[in-house]
């Protein structure tokens, strides 16, 4: 790799976004982490939270909050949806009715 293809340390990094979930608004998301059902990490660990220091969304926690989001549009309060959200994604199928043999 040559010098002209290096980045240097001006250059703009991919920033960590919320996740889009359907009928879930980023406002939702921040209430939610606030309360303590969702837990992305922060961008810079060494700051504290708040306004120049992003959260970033692990695979995990995008899956936890698209289920609450199922569950609460299923009719559970957002502390249940947290809790069966946390047990699994199986455990969320099996509240809602389905089995995990009929997603194969």
């Amino acid at each position: 790799m040559s010098a002209a293809q290096t980045p240097g340390p001006d250059a703009k990094k991919p920033r960590p976004r919320a996740p889009e979930i359907p009928g879930i608004t980023y406002r939702v998301l921040d209430h939610w982490v606030k309360k303590g059902y969702l837990r992305p990490s922060l961008e810079f660990p060494h700051r504290p939270a708040g306004k120049g220091n992003r959260r970033v969304w692990s695979d995990e926690e995008i899956r936890v909050a698209r289920d609450m989001a199922r569950l609460r549009a299923a009719g559970f309060t957002v502390k249940r949806a947290a809790a069966i959200a946390r047990l699994g994604a199986q455990a969320v199928q099996v509240t809602l009715g389905g089995t995990p043999e009929a997603r194969r």
